[in-house]
């Protein structure tokens, strides 16, 4: 049964400063449409849009691709997690493998035998995210340096790995802080640049990164509301 706005009144002002915004969100949501399969699918390819569009500023500018490559440095040195530099991980162990690595060591506490040093855990996601990390700094610098007459086979080489620089990035999601910290880092490189022409390729991929990221919040935010749509109408059901 629905609340009058008249019986509403009645409520005690505290109630209603903390409850009636709420209240007035969930009733919007009530009379939206919820999405459907085809606005999916072209949010979906927003979000895609937008991060594969901060992966190319990134690798475009070289403040950008040598903090990748310090952050590489922080996570083989321990100082970083892999899991706080990306989303989508895999870290190549399950919980058999782990058991099955215990029993190993008892085995051969049982045995007298000198247990084997144990890898981290999560080194195989350390060494997927480093690698990845290292090759887009890795690709920029072979097409920085490439020389005056340069064969168009090397060229079409070079531009093969960096897409598969890219897509390995985008597989493995480049999570906020990371990007934040990228944009960091450029913010201070322009400060500091003095070369104009160099001064306007970051300035460029700066504007490029922070545009991509507008693009992804934008659609993320479209994706929270079609699921809050989808929760308040079937909670009405």
């Amino acid at each position: 049964m629905k609340v009058s706005i008249a019986a509403s009144s009645a409520t005690p002002p505290s109630t209603i400063n903390a409850a009636a915004p709420a209240d007035a969100y969930f009733r919007h949501m009530a009379k939206q449409d919820v999405l459907s399969r085809e606005a999916e699918v072209e949010v979906a390819k927003h979000l895609e849009q937008g991060e594969y569009m901060m992966l190319e500023a990134i690798l475009d500018a070289g403040p950008a691709v040598r903090e990748l490559a310090k952050m590489a440095d922080e996570l083989e040195k321990g100082k970083l997690r892999a899991k706080e530099l990306v989303r989508n991980l895999d870290d190549g162990e399950s919980e058999t493998d782990a058991e099955g690595e215990e029993d190993a060591e008892a085995v051969e506490a049982e045995a007298g035998e000198e247990p084997v040093a144990a890898k981290p855990k999560d080194s195989g996601a350390i060494e997927q995210v480093a690698s990845a990390f290292r090759a887009a700094l890795t690709i920029f610098e072979a097409l920085q340096g490439l020389p005056k007459r340069t064969t168009k086979a090397r060229l079409l080489e070079l531009a093969e790995q960096r897409e598969a620089a890219i897509v390995v990035l985008h597989e493995l999601r480049i999570d906020r802080p990371a990007v934040e910290r990228i944009e960091k880092r450029l913010r201070m490189a322009i400060a500091k640049e003095q070369d104009e022409t160099e001064l306007a390729k970051l300035v460029d991929a700066s504007r490029r990164l922070q545009k991509g990221r507008r693009v992804t919040d934008r659609a993320k935010g479209a994706l929270v509301e079609a699921n809050l749509r989808l929760v308040v109408s079937l909670a009405k059901k």
